[in-house]
């Protein structure tokens, strides 16, 4: 008798390739209920950090910004702080301090503090809403919320930011910071939910933080390696048409340079020419030297 063959052994099937999800769709933000207590937490310690400095003294070049400043006596016209100041953002919140408050160091401070306080909340809804897209949400699925808070945390209580809080001449970089970091969040919203409002605010904001400090003429590049890194997967070609929302970032940042370099160039300003306030007409140092002071 014949012996059968022994029976043919059913090797199971392979499993199908995971599929990467694509990066320009987000994870749904959580309810804003659940993000209430975070955010109470994380504005109370940015509080709480600075609360010491609240009765500090004007010092260094706050009477020349503040108290012995004509500028800020006045809230109109509004266009005198255009023709008469590099920052007019920041010099009218100066004046509405002083509108409020006179000249007492505690309105002041607190203004900044409490700027640094939203711009804490600001960037734990950044984070928040990084670890939630598909490039991270799996990794950080369970701990996104608690991975946000720290980062926002350690961000609240960092000493490198005390001398823009602590220091009231430094509220140009504090408040250009808010308007830098809503640009950024809208930029997030607007990138994964095309939100049309988002689109308005990545516009308003990076102006805004242009008419506080110089620094905002960076946001379209920090918007463009952000979509690099997260989402575009570190190919500029799969930006695809999120590049219009990067232009609307660009908009304003070359409106402001050609007006800023005119006006370096043909008119004078209460503190001196543009050219000597933006560090590029003093004698005692070169250019060079002025820009290595910056980092």
């Amino acid at each position: 008798m014949a012996k059968r063959p022994p029976p043919a052994r059913s090797t199971p099937p392979l499993p199908a390739p995971r599929r990467r999800p694509p990066r320009g769709d987000a994870a749904p933000p959580l309810p804003w209920r659940e993000q209430l207590l975070p955010l109470a937490s994380l504005i109370a310690l940015a509080l709480a950090v600075y609360l010491p400095a609240i009765d500090g003294p004007m010092v260094y070049d706050d009477p020349n910004a503040i108290s012995q400043s004509n500028l800020i006596r006045s809230l109109t016209p509004l266009m005198q702080f255009f023709t008469l100041s590099t920052r007019p953002l920041s010099d009218f919140s100066f004046a509405i301090n002083y509108a409020i408050s006179g000249l007492s160091p505690r309105g002041f401070h607190l203004t900044n503090m409490l700027l640094h306080a939203f711009n804490v909340a600001l960037l734990y809804l950044i984070a928040l809403r990084t670890l939630g897209l598909p490039a991270l949400s799996a990794r950080y699925a369970a701990v996104g919320r608690s991975v946000a808070w720290g980062a926002a945390a350690l961000f609240a209580v960092h000493p490198l930011a005390s001398e823009s809080i602590a220091y009231l001449s430094s509220r140009s970089e504090v408040l250009a910071a808010s308007f830098y970091l809503t640009a950024l969040l809208a930029y997030i919203v607007a990138a994964t939910q095309r939100s049309r409002l988002a689109m308005v605010v990545i516009f308003f904001a990076t102006g805004a933080s242009g008419l506080s400090k110089e620094i905002a003429a960076t946001i379209p590049l920090a918007l463009a390696f952000y979509d690099w890194v997260f989402l575009a997967d570190a190919d500029w070609r799969r930006i695809g048409r999120r590049w219009r929302l990067i232009g609307l970032a660009a908009l304003p940042v070359l409106i402001g340079g050609v007006v800023f370099l005119a006006k370096a160039s043909l008119s004078p300003t209460g503190l001196g020419s543009y050219a000597a306030t933006a560090g590029l007409g003093f004698d005692r140092f070169t250019r060079w030297q002025y820009l290595m002071t910056q980092f």
